[in-house]
Parts: structure tokens; C-alpha cells; sequence
């Protein structure tokens, strides 16, 4: 359906608020549980651009960055990677453009620069999404400051300008060091404070404050003071009921891995008899979106620390719901794009891994031989264009990317294996 009757939108395209249309695309696009709609405007406006009147203001120039980024960002929400890189090779010739706009035209090259560095995280290209926004929070911090006299803004409208860009890139850094599991953990806690201090709107500084819940999660025997830190930045994960309510679908992924980590059994076991009413308490449209098959999942990895630890109690039944919260994450992810796909196999996989702890000898040869076969799908996903960079083989047989890494071979268990492919997927992906 369309997001607008067509005579009424064909109304709007003949004015001058085809600007405003795609900012607001792209403000719905940013915030969780408006992705459908976000894209729906986001699609008209680009199937009509050739109606869209031609003037002469001032505002006309930034028209094409505006459609530029709301398709970058709409790729990126949906997980579809190939999209995403399609649409980058296809527009960047614009960039160049933008330094002749300003200090709005920079605002605009770090936006979409740093959507860019979303889709290299994505496609597990964890080194160049890194030197990407290093430099750009080099150079946007070097332009910025020296804007005053390049372009007489003064410092006043240049401190109300430049802060939330800067905040984007260094937040995206943060996040790619974190979860391209290198040694840059002290330098990601430093982008990501450095964000929260710069970012004037209040959702941007959670958005922050969740990457470093994830950061805490990594981090089970160290993290508890920065998962503290961080619950003080948003009380809801302190609730004992489970977050709920439109939007706040970030914070329920957040607050099952804080309660799988950091929580004692009952409280885990409290919090799972509600998981249902707390899912229902969400549209359904946001439900079909990301990140609800990581809820899922997290759900099921709850169960399975309960069925470990508390035998006595129903141990069946968490069993039970751990196996269906795992079908309800893996068939989710499944139809999104390459990363969901790829999560979506790594859900299988962990699922596998439950079963072989109790299932009797008499099955386990064809359970092995499932997972055996799970892994061959994983990594021929993560072979395959637009994610060929994590498990990539030359012309003379050599392999390389982040996967390869990981990879044991067959020289161990193939349980080990599969857990150490699994460690190459952090923070918010998991």
C-alpha cells in the first residue's frame, strides 16, 4: 500500500517539501519500529523523483543526500548487505560535491560515510570500517575546527553544529573495535563515552549506552561494574519486570544477555515466565523486524543456563522452550538479508550444540551429523558475496578473513568447532 493516497502525494511532490519528506523518511528509518514505515515513504519518494519539481532554493542541493542516506540506512536496518554495497558503489561519486556545501555539505559526508562503516561491520570488514571512521574522526574533528576561518562560521554556530556527527562517527568506531573482538577494548569505551558527552538527543546517547551494556555482556568476569554503569544510564534494565512497549526493542536484547551474564537463576527463571507478554506488549510489525530473533535467542540461551542450573526445576520445560525460542530466532533471521541469514545459522548452530548435552548416545551420530552439516551451510554463507570478506580463499588455495581466524578445523571436537566459529559473532550481532 502506499504510504500516501497518490493524488495527495503527487500534491506534496509539486511543492518545495521534498526535503522535509526525506528527512522525516529518514528519522523514521533511525528509529527502532518505524523501519516499515520509514521505507515506505523512503520508496515512494524514490520511485517519484521524476516528478519532484526542479528550484532553484537553496535547500534543492540536498535532495539526492537525503534519498543517499535513507537508502543506505533502510539497507542497513534490514541486514541486507548486498544492498547496502550496491547502493554505496552506485551514489559515492556524490560525495565530492558536498565540501563546496559547508559545513552542512561535511555534515552530510560524515553521515553517510559512517552508514558506510555500518555496511563494512556488516560484511564482518572489521579493519576497513575501523580505518574508515578513524579517519573520519580525524578529519571531521581537523574540519570542524578550523571551519571558523575556512567558512566565517562563528564558534556559537559551529559548537550547535557539529556535535551529533562527530558523536555518530565515534559511536560507530566504538562499536566496530567492540565487536570486531581485536585488542581495541579500551579505546571503544573512550569513542563511546566520548559519544554519550557529545550527542544532544537524549535517544542517540542510549543508543550509546547499549553498545556498552553489550561491552559489559562480553565481558562476564570484568564486565559487572560497566553493566552496573550502565543500568544506572537506563533503569529500565533494573526493572523486574521486562522491558516493553513500542521502541524498546534494543533494550529487551540488552536486558536478557544482562540477565543471562550477570543475573541469579530465579531471576532469570521470574523474568522468562513473562517473556511471552513482554513480546506481545510490541506491534507485530515491530516483532517482524530486527532485533527480535536475537530476542529469541537470547531467550533460549536463558532457558539453557536454568535447565544447567537449577535440574530440580522443571528441567524439561526449559528445555522445551529453549528448542522453540531457538526455531521462532532462526526462522525469523532467516528471510532478512546476508547478516540475518548468517545469524541465522549461527542460531542453528547453538541450537545443535543444546541438543548434543542431552540426547541419548543411541541419537547422537545423526545430531552430529546435523551439526556437521550446519557448519557447512555457516560458512558457505559467510563465502558468499556480499560476506566473501570473512571466509575467503585465493586463487592458490590460501584462506583469510575473520571466520578463518576462528576456525579450529577438524583437529578438535566438532561441538569446538562450531563454538569456536560462534566466538566470531560480539556484542549487539548475538
Amino acid at each position: 500500500m502506499a504510504y500516501y493516497r497518490s493524488t495527495a502525494f503527487e500534491n506534496i511532490l509539486a511543492t518545495s517539501g521534498i526535503d522535509a519528506l526525506l528527512a522525516q523518511a529518514n528519522g523514521l528509518l533511525d528509529t527502532p519500529g518505524q523501519l516499515a514505515q520509514g521505507a515506505a515513504l523512503l520508496k515512494e519518494l524514490h520511485a517519484n523523483q521524476s516528478k519532484w519539481r526542479k528550484t532553484e532554493t537553496l535547500c534543492s542541493w540536498r535532495r539526492p543526500y537525503l534519498l543517499f542516506q535513507g537508502l543506505l540506512t533502510a539497507a542497513n536496518h534490514s541486514g541486507d548487505t548486498k544492498e547496502g554495497e550496491r547502493i554505496w558503489g552506485e551514489k559515492k561519486s556524490l560525495l565530492p560535491e558536498l565540501r563546496r556545501h559547508g559545513l552542512e555539505g561535511l555534515k552530510f559526508e560524515a553521515e553517510l560515510r559512517n552508514r558506510r562503516s555500518i555496511n563494512l561491520m556488516d560484511q564482518f570488514r572489521f579493519d576497513e570500517a575501523i580505518e574508515m571512521l578513524r579517519e573520519l574522526v580525524s578529519e571531521r574533528t581537523r574540519l570542524v575546527d578550523s571551519a571558523v576561518t575556512e567558512y566565517g562560521f562563528t564558534q556559537e554556530a559551529l559548537d550547535n553544529f557539529s556535535d551529533d556527527s562527530l558523536a555518530a562517527c565515534l559511536g560507530s568506531l566504538g562499536q566496530s573495535l567492540a565487536v570486531s573482538g581485536g585488542k581495541g577494548i579500551d579505546e571503544a569505551l573512550t569513542c563511546l563515552f566520548k559519544a554519550i558527552a557529545l550527542f544532544k538527543n537524549q535517544s542517540d546517547r542510549e543508543r550509546q549506552w547499549i553498545y556498552l551494556g553489550h561491552l559489559a555482556c562480553e565481558q562476564p568476569d570484568s564486565g559487572l561494574p560497566l553493566w552496573e554503569r550502565v543500568s544506572n544510564a537506563l533503569p529500565e534494565l533494573k526493572m523486574s519486570e521486562l522491558v516493553s512497549g513500542h521502541g524498546n526493542q534494543y533494550k529487551l536484547a540488552l536486558q536478557l544477555k544482562g540477565l543471562l551474564v550477570f543475573a541469579a537463576p530465579k531471576n532469570i527463571a521470574k523474568s522468562l515466565e513473562m517473556f511471552e507478554t513482554a513480546v506481545e506488549s510490541y506491534s507485530l510489525e515491530a516483532r517482524q523486524s530486527h532485533p527480535f530473533g536475537l530476542i529469541h535467542q537470547a531467550a533460549a540461551i536463558c532457558a539453557i543456563r536454568l535447565q544447567n542450573e537449577l535440574p530440580s526445576e522443571k528441567p524439561s520445560a526449559w528445555g522445551d522452550f529453549a528448542n522453540h525460542q531457538f526455531n521462532l530466532a532462526s526462522t525469523h533471521m532467516a528471510t532478512g538479508g546476508a547478516i540475518l541469514q548468517l545469524l541465522s545459522s549461527a542460531s542453528r548452530l547453538r541450537q545443535q550444540i543444546f541438543r548434543l548435552s542431552y540426547i541419548p548416545s543411541t541419537a547422537a551420530s545423526k545430531a552430529y551429523q546435523q551439526l556437521a552439516s550446519t557448519i557447512c551451510d555457516f560458512l558457505a554463507l559467510a563465502s558468499k558475496p556480499p560476506l566473501d570478506a570473512s571466509w575467503r580463499t585465493d586463487e592458490l588455495g590460501r584462506r583469510s578473513g575473520h571466520f578463518v581466524a576462528l576456525d579450529p578445523g577438524d583437529s578438535v571436537p566438532i561441538a569446538k568447532r562450531a563454538e569456536a566459529l560462534l566466538s566470531g559473532i560480539r556484542l549487539n550481532y548475538w
